[in-house]
Formats: C-alpha cells, structure tokens, sequence
C-alpha cells in the first residue's frame, strides 16, 4: 500500500495531524507521528487505542462500511500505523481527554439550540468586533 501525503490542511487545531491517500483514494491520518509528537508520558500507544475503542471502532467500521482490517494499517514507507480518516475524533479524544466532554458539549449544543460553533470562531468574532487585545481575555 502506497501513501501519498494530503494537500489539504484539515484541523488548524490540530497541526500535527498528518493526512495521506492511498493508492484508492482513501483519506488516512498518521497516528503513530500524532503520538510522536503529544504523547508526552510514554503511555499510549496504537495499540491500546484500538483496544480500548473497540466497540467504537467496530460502530465507525460498520457506518461507513470499512472493513476492520482497513480501519488501521501499517504504511510501509515509514513504519507508521495509519488510521482511516472517520476515526480521527475519537483518537483525538484517546490522546487529548478534553475533547470528547468538549463534542458532546457541541453536540448537545446543536441539537437544543439548533446550531454551534467552535470556540475559535467565538474568539475570532469577539477580535473582530471588540480588538484583538481583548481576544485572548479568557485563554
């Protein structure tokens, strides 16, 4: 399998999460370089993920019709095991443990008040109207 890496800058949020195709066409993230780089204790792995997400790895493998050997594979060009491109919400919320108490806050934001936007736009938005000093007030 062959990856070519992805032009696209998905998540501003997210830099370090890296993209590539392979030769089909599917989107996948590297996780093994996301863990190089914000797996500061040593103790997580791609391994421990897939193991301690199975149940949603098997819902994600079964909704968008992966099967579960192309959920994660092994790019053979660096070693690095590359995770399709739908599981990426939830190996962020593996590695950084604030971001799912965060989506169900939007998520439940989206279905009282009918819409949500990220923290980064509100933040944007308070720069625009009131000067970027007063921006970073509540970081």
């Amino acid at each position: 399998m062959i990856f070519s890496p992805s032009e696209e800058d998905y998540y501003p949020e997210f830099p370090d999460l890296i993209y590539s195709r392979n030769e089909a066409g599917k989107l996948y993230f590297d996780a093994t370089r996301y863990l190089e780089n914000h797996n500061t204790s040593g103790s997580l792995s791609t391994g421990d993920f897939r193991e301690r997400f199975a149940f949603e790895i098997e819902a994600l493998c079964e909704g968008f019709q992966i099967a579960g050997e192309e959920f994660s594979v092994v790019n053979p060009q660096t070693s690095h095991v590359m995770v399709v491109e739908c599981g990426e919400f939830l190996f962020l919320s593996y590695v950084n443990r604030w971001l799912g108490p965060y989506l169900y806050l939007r998520i439940r934001e989206l279905f009282t008040q009918g819409f949500t936007v990220s923290d980064d736009l509100l933040k944007s938005m308070h720069g625009d109207r009131f000067g970027e000093s007063t921006s970073d007030l509540h970081q």
